[in-house]
């Protein structure tokens, strides 16, 4: 073994290194991990009985451990959006210090639903640690409703989401490809229409190489131009000796093309079969003759394997 490989082998604690190999699906990896979080934030002891909103006597415990059952059941949207539907922001109705040298611009009001549907105002710590958190700890309180000034719904995390800044825009690749006029083969059966092709004396260098000239402001690299060309699903196959059905189907028959019987059926759809094809291959060449220049030249015409051109 090489001693430059057998480095990269090893982790940097001199373990072997190798993929993981995990029995459990990762939809039950995902579930795990969120119910193990959810373990962090079980419902919480709540605000004492002293509270002037007497909290404890609307929403009993079985409620809270409901509420809080379905809360962290919910999506990370729908969990903001619980919260903005149960709190509400107000002025200040009474500054005790000067306005100008307060940092308190607003009260918040919290409120919660008791098993019969009614709704009462609770306190903050009674909120907070019926959802799970700290009695101190109104971050995600703060940053939903931040989140969501003078709106129904709150904003979503857009974290990930910006389209990328070095993405290109491949309309004109396409366009450029197509140029080309691509075609369908005659001669891959099998392929059609789904595949198609480009005449062989044209290579993806050449292609690349034209499209960098007539765009010079337009960064495209040999990578991305491959890579449009196979979503396209164009290729450069050379193309082979194929037959058609009815000459494929003709060689399972009984009779050959040597001893064609009048009475039946198939070697008389075989029969008319060729003449037409040969009346076609005859009108081919009368074209094919006139014209003045190479035939490989025209993009709308089949290009011919080499062993079968024209004599």
């Amino acid at each position: 073994m090489d001693p430059s490989n057998s480095l990269l082998l090893v982790t940097k604690k001199c373990k072997s290194r190798k993929r993981r190999t995990l029995s459990t699906p990762l939809d039950a990896r995902k579930k795990a991990k969120k119910n193990e979080k959810r373990k962090e934030y079980y419902v919480k002891p709540p605000c004492s009985v002293n509270c002037r909103r007497k909290c404890i006597s609307h929403i009993d415990e079985n409620r809270r451990i409901q509420i809080n059952d379905e809360f962290w059941q919910m999506s990370w949207d729908e969990q903001r959006q619980f919260i903005l539907n149960n709190t509400q922001r107000l002025n200040v109705k009474r500054q005790t210090n000067r306005v100008d040298v307060s940092a308190r611009k607003n009260s918040y009001t919290y409120h919660m639903k008791n098993e019969n549907g009614t709704i009462f105002q609770v306190c903050k710590p009674f909120f907070l640690t019926t959802l799970g958190f700290k009695p101190s700890n109104d971050k995600v309180v703060q940053n939903t409703l931040n989140m969501s000034v003078n709106q129904l719904t709150f904003t979503r995390d857009m974290r990930g989401k910006k389209p990328s800044t070095k993405k290109l825009d491949r309309t004109k690749i396409r366009l450029h490809i197509e140029s080309f006029h691509p075609s369908i083969s005659h001669y891959r059966r099998e392929h059609a229409p789904n595949r198609w092709y480009l005449p062989s004396h044209l290579t993806l260098t050449y292609m690349c190489k034209e499209f960098n000239k007539d765009n010079p402001n337009f960064e495209c690299s040999y990578d991305v131009y491959r890579n449009v060309l196979k979503d396209l699903n164009i290729s450069f196959a050379k193309l082979g000796h194929g037959e058609c059905e009815i000459c494929g189907s003709f060689d399972h028959h009984e009779h050959t093309k040597d001893n064609l019987q009048a009475d039946c059926t198939t070697c008389n759809s075989y029969s008319c079969h060729k003449d037409r094809a040969n009346k076609s291959r005859d009108q081919y060449r009368k074209d094919a003759n006139m014209l003045n220049r190479d035939i490989s030249d025209v993009c709308y015409c089949p290009i011919y394997p080499e062993n079968r051109l024209i004599q």
